[in-house]
């Protein structure tokens, strides 16, 4: 895959994911390609999600990108931490 491919598929995948999760995403982390695979993009999520609706999602995603003939894999993280609120006087 050349370089402004793999730049515009990393577009599509922040589009698709920016579609499905809104604000709940707070970042997506690509790397690859790996084996078979032409990409592998890890999606940060700020808060846990229920797995049905985490796999519907990611199904919203990866089906378009196996229709336009890319094998995608994608994984998760969900990062808490931007949730937590500091107050006054709490040492972290």
């Amino acid at each position: 895959m050349k370089v402004l491919q793999r730049k515009a598929l990393k577009q599509r995948i922040m589009n698709l994911a920016k579609e499905q999760f809104g604000d709940l995403l707070k970042d997506v982390r690509f790397s690859g390609p790996f084996e078979e695979e032409d990409l592998d993009a890890d999606l940060i999520l700020r808060e846990r999600i229920s797995l049905n609706e985490l796999g519907a999602k990611f199904l919203n995603i990866y089906q378009p990108l196996e229709e336009e003939g890319y094998n995608v894999l994608i994984g998760h993280k969900f990062d808490e931490r931007s949730k937590k609120v500091k107050t006054k006087g709490e040492k972290r």
